[in-house]
Formats: structure tokens, C-alpha cells, sequence
């Protein structure tokens, strides 16, 4: 996994100084409201969304690197609720 560089570190930052504004946080397709990201402060319960978008973005990266290497075989991501179930 790379590190995360200054401009994603930035974006990441600004975005819990906003923590508390209406809205939406938006990467690529998938959206995570602000409120749900406080979810990641420390004694705080994690939400399911947050959940979610995790699972989305690792999804994102490994088609990107299935694209970028043919002979990598896919990952499977279950989402997070069906786990519960099993």
C-alpha cells in the first residue's frame, strides 16, 4: 500500500475541519455525509456508512490494479451488514 501523499493528507485534513457542516463528502462515485465521518473520532461507535465507503474505495483500488496488472485475480468485498448473517 503507498503512503498517502501531502495533497490526500490535506483533503483529509480539511474535511474533519469541516466536520459538522451539512453535506456530503464525495470521492469519486460514492458519497459519505460529514456527520457519519465523526463516526472515526476516537470513542466514537463506527457507523455503517463509513463502513461502506471503506469497502467502496478498497473495491476502487483493486479494479485499478486489476487494470493495471492482468494477471492479478480480483478481490471479493461482502458488504459489511451481510457479515452479521453468516
Amino acid at each position: 500500500m503507498r503512503p498517502i501523499d501531502t495533497s490526500d493528507l490535506l483533503k483529509v485534513q480539511q474535511e474533519f475541519n469541516t466536520i459538522g457542516t451539512n453535506g456530503n463528502t464525495i470521492v469519486g462515485s460514492f458519497q459519505v455525509t460529514k456527520n457519519s465521518l465523526q463516526t472515526l473520532l476516537p470513542s466514537e461507535w463506527l457507523g455503517d456508512q463509513v463502513q461502506h465507503f471503506a469497502y467502496k474505495l478498497l473495491q476502487l483500488r483493486d479494479s485499478k490494479l486489476c487494470q493495471q496488472n492482468p494477471l492479478r485475480k480480483p478481490a471479493h468485498f461482502f458488504d459489511p451488514t451481510f457479515l452479521g448473517y453468516i
